[in-house]
């Protein structure tokens, strides 16, 4: 008799589980569904184009194609580099067998660049 209460049981366990899956489950869609937008519902935003000739010319449109008008994105300018952060770099280029890019020995101090030299036997110079 233990044996068939038993499989009565599970029988019914997973039953009842089953509908619970089931009911997570449409909830779930139900909320994800009622979550997305709908396509009548909101005007489509921004959609702008903008087109850059090489002479740097620039051109945008919007989403119904009328020209906007537009200001040029200025150009990036780097940061400088500290005497300390140049010396270092050079440092590194020659410790790894690189050739130290001329900018930096523009850059740098004539007596932090002696100093270069000295310790490192070598003989960067500036061009100026």
């Amino acid at each position: 008799m233990t044996v068939k209460k038993t499989k009565k049981s599970m029988i019914m366990l997973s039953l009842v589980a089953t509908i619970v899956m089931l009911g997570s489950g449409g909830l779930a869609a139900y909320a994800a569904g009622s979550a997305m937008p709908t396509a009548g519902s909101k005007e489509l935003e921004g959609y702008n184009v903008t087109v850059t000739s090489p002479d740097g010319f620039v051109i945008s449109f919007d989403k119904d194609g009328n020209q906007v008008p537009t200001k040029p994105k200025e150009s990036f300018t780097p940061r400088k580099l500290t005497t300390y952060e140049i010396v270092d770099r050079i440092k590194k280029h020659i410790e790894k067998g690189l050739a130290v890019p001329q900018g930096y020995i523009e850059e740098l101090p004539q007596k932090n660049l002696d100093a270069i030299n000295k310790s490192y036997s070598l003989k960067l110079q500036k061009t100026k």
